[in-house]
């Protein structure tokens, strides 16, 4: 679509869109003959399209099958976890030959590559490096697709300018970036900050679904169930529970297919988010938000990874302490976590507070009223692109920009995938925690296995046990140096014993892991020093303020034990925060055992 200079259509004829008419389109309208016909054509082929697409599935995947056998011999590979070369070269076939079968097992890698308590770790970080460079389609499946979604109206009344180009192309669904003409849409409601009618975003990003794709990835669930099944009848399979795995990553690829889900999760994490600036994310349009089509705010920020490459700039420990405590702050406090946190999905904006903002900020938190509007300074992004080709004069920048009083601000996209932790999965991971603030890595690992899926099927029970004792008196032992300790490593190494133990956890547990893994990589890349649990005081102390204003809103009743236990994790926290500065002595009672006795 040509820029709004080029087109020869009047801006004075662009249509007002009324909340009605989007509602309106947002019901089915009822299937014409044709559609119905198609519909039945598509139904009658359906099970000669499956198996079709079955015979060019073993073809694709015959390599691998055919090398399987050789992976058993060979020489360790260095570093690669006690795996040996040449099971390593069929991880890497495997991988690339799940990316030639299309996007359901390029989702299905990138999924697999989060499950490190099922797959070995060498074969999870081959896939987590798979990448979909899907091939756009073609614009005009995109201008029906919007036009659909906006009542039936041409793109020229509704858009300045459209790129054709999209922004970026994904296994499910390409971005395109586009500006609404004025007056196009209605005030989407009030701003709690002003109380005025909230104006639709200007510059949007809009997201459209690749057509055909949910016949094609539905075809791809049916062969996989039916894989998962005659694997889970092979003896000793029977503990990875393939079947109700695939039953689950069937629900995940359903969700990314409707854009609505995104919208929803996208509200949601705005409402979590209202009272803390170090985080934004974009805006939904969400009256025009379709199945396969949604409409966001375009948010104009630096990629994270051009940070991670750099390296050493001013700003990398600010940024790694709110990218922790972001995420601490949607397990703990919210059960909703953002399950796609990787560098390409975190923008960085810069803002320069004045006196007058903290003050406005600090009522509203302390009144719960509305909080104040952000605004986001797009000079400073500017002035980084003007100098982005040259490395040492973009961190020059930065140090300018620091100097100035702006600091950074982290944006979060591609809120497709989300985890909650069920109530019965909140409460063992609470239990869970427990054990470990109380250095009992005994009752943890009984924990772990009497309340996995499966726990009669677990291998040697008491010997796991044993090894996640000696996982955390290494943690207890680091306690006054816990910098020196990698939280992510942690949790990798007790993930590699789950696997080994044949002890199955849910996924939403997993999912919940994998993300603090990313996200402590990303932070510590940032900030090698990092200290998990002194940025994780923040968020129990937000826990402790919520709670205590609990207790006397009930009569100073009992709270909740799940919140309970993280209080007491909160109070050693700060036990240790405040020891660990004040007494120059702490080391010759840690070496005593005095300060934390073995049990």
């Amino acid at each position: 679509m040509a820029p709004a200079s080029e087109q020869t259509t009047d801006a004075s004829e662009a249509t007002l869109l009324t909340l009605e008419e989007l509602a309106t389109a947002n019901n089915a309208a009822a299937p014409t003959r044709l559609e119905r016909l198609g519909h039945l054509i598509r139904t009658l082929f359906e099970p000669l399209m499956t198996t079709l697409r079955f015979v060019k599935l073993v073809v694709i995947f015959l390599p691998c099958i055919v090398m399987l056998p050789v992976t058993f011999f060979g020489p360790i590979k260095p570093g690669s976890d006690g795996e040996r070369v040449l099971r390593v070269y069929w991880y890497q076939l495997v991988a690339r030959q799940m990316e030639r079968a299309g996007p359901s097992f390029i989702k299905l890698a990138q999924w697999a590559a989060s499950r490190v308590d099922i797959f070995p770790h060498e074969l999870c970080r081959c896939l987590s490096r798979l990448h979909a460079e899907t091939k756009p389609h073609a614009f005009h499946h995109t201008r029906r697709a919007v036009e659909k979604a906006f009542c039936g109206k041409p793109l020229e009344l509704l858009f300045e300018w459209f790129e054709e180009t999209p922004i970026g192309a994904g296994a499910i669904a390409q971005v395109y970036r586009a500006k609404f003409r004025p007056n196009v849409l209605p005030p989407l409601g009030v701003d709690p900050s002003t109380g005025r009618p909230l104006p639709p975003p200007d510059v949007v990003a809009i997201k459209v679904i690749h057509p055909g794709i949910a016949p094609r990835i539905e075809r791809d669930l049916r062969i996989m169930s039916m894989f998962a099944g005659l694997i889970h009848m092979l003896p000793g399979m029977q503990w990875l529970s393939l079947p109700e795995e695939v039953q689950v990553f069937g629900e995940m690829m359903r969700s990314q297919l409707d854009m609505r889900c995104e919208a929803k999760h996208l509200d949601r994490f705005k409402h979590d988010f209202r009272y803390r600036y170090t985080v934004a994310f974009p805006r939904p349009v969400t009256c025009v938000a379709k199945r396969d089509v949604l409409v966001e705010e375009y948010i104009y920020a630096v990629p994270m990874r051009k940070f991670l490459e750099a390296q050493g700039t001013v700003y990398d420990r600010i940024m790694s302490r709110i990218g922790i405590d972001s995420f601490l702050h949607m397990l703990i406090l919210d059960n909703f976590v953002h399950a796609d946190l990787h560098p390409g999905n975190i923008l960085v904006r810069f803002a320069r507070p004045t006196t007058r903002d903290l003050i406005a900020r600090m009522w509203s938190a302390v009144t719960q009223g509305p909080p104040p509007p952000r605004r986001p300074d797009e000079s400073a992004v500017r002035r980084l692109e003007a100098v982005e080709s040259d490395l040492e004069a973009w961190k020059r920048e930065l140090e300018l920009l620091f100097a100035e009083g702006y600091r950074p601000r982290l944006v979060f996209l591609d809120a497709g995938l989300v985890a909650e932790l069920s109530d019965q999965n909140r409460q063992n991971f609470i239990d869970l925690f427990k054990a470990i603030v109380t250095f009992d890595g005994y009752l943890a690992g009984q924990l772990m296995v009497e309340r996995c899926r499966t726990p009669d099927l677990a291998v040697d029970a008491n010997l796991f046990a044993i090894k996640m004792q000696d996982v955390v008196r290494r943690v207890r032992d680091n306690t006054f140096s816990l910098e020196k300790v990698s939280i992510g490593d942690i949790l990798l190494e007790v993930m590699n014993m789950v696997r080994a133990h044949h002890v199955k956890l849910e996924g939403d547990f997993t999912n919940v892991v994998l993300s603090l893994l990313i996200m402590e990589g990303i932070g510590r890349q940032l900030d090698p020093g990092l200290d998990l649990t002194t940025v994780s005081l923040a968020t129990l102390r937000d826990l402790g303020r919520l709670q205590a204003g609990r207790r006397v809103l009930v009569g100073l009743r009992d709270i909740g034990a799940a919140d309970g236990l993280l209080l007491t994790a909160w109070l050693w926290l700060e036990a240790k925060e405040w020891v660990s500065i004040s007494w120059d002595g702490r080391e010759v009672i840690h070496d005593c055992d005095l300060y934390m006795p073995d049990v």
